[in-house]
């Protein structure tokens, strides 16, 4: 099974994604703080600061580029698909990002700039 992408390309197993979304909530200071970021269609993922990428700004998280950021920034998290479940733009995907944190349920139709690592 494979999904399809907010820019309509396959996204499959190994693949290279990224998705964008707005931060809820940070707990921890650091690349190892837990931040939720909820995504457009209104989801919630759980990652690592470090495993996102966010412009300067200002609070406790610091970015994969050392940058720091608060509650209300909109970051980029980058991960490989680690399985794809249903098909299409509803299927449902999950990531597993630079820390080992693997998240669920991210519908495909969220995801951009898949590169196949096969």
């Amino acid at each position: 099974m494979a999904g399809i992408s907010a820019t309509g390309a396959t996204v499959d197993v190994n693949d290279s994604v990224s998705v964008s979304g707005e931060v809820t909530a940070i707990s921890g200071t650091g690349k190892t703080a837990s931040i939720t970021v909820k995504l457009a269609n209104g989801n919630t993922v759980s990652v690592q600061a470090g495993d996102c990428f966010a412009p300067q700004g200002i609070g406790p998280a610091l970015s994969e580029n050392g940058k720091p950021f608060g509650i209300g920034s909109q970051v980029t998290i980058k991960g490989t698909v680690s399985s794809v479940s249903g098909s299409g733009s509803t299927a449902s995907l999950a990531v597993t990002t630079k820390s080992g944190t693997t998240t669920t349920s991210i519908p495909s139709s969220s995801v951009y700039s898949p590169h196949s690592h096969k």
